[in-house]
């Protein structure tokens, strides 16, 4: 018998996508533009360009650093974190 060829899983790497990009398709997405034709635009999964709708305003509110073009989910959470123990600690000095 034939042993069964078993074709190796071609391991797909994650593509990361800039501050730009990511500005670029909140702002088709407002003018009326489907989140599928985006997908197929700028040839990403539909589920990664509805992870960018979801965050819009932590993105939009974003202003990186000199010569950054990529942030994280990470940087997005630790800022916010740090502006809410900022809040926190001035609520408690008054």
């Amino acid at each position: 018998m034939d042993r069964k060829k078993v074709c190796k899983k071609s391991s797909a790497k994650k593509k990361m996508m800039s501050i730009e990009l990511k500005r670029e398709i909140i702002e088709k997405h407002e003018q009326g533009v489907r989140v599928v034709d985006l997908s197929r635009q700028y040839g990403r999964s539909t589920s990664m360009i509805c992870s960018v709708l979801k965050r819009k305003e932590s993105i939009k509110s974003v202003t990186p650093a000199k010569g950054l073009t990529i942030i994280s989910k990470l940087t997005i959470i630790s800022k916010a974190r740090k502006n809410v123990a900022k809040k926190a600690k001035t609520s408690e000095d008054i």
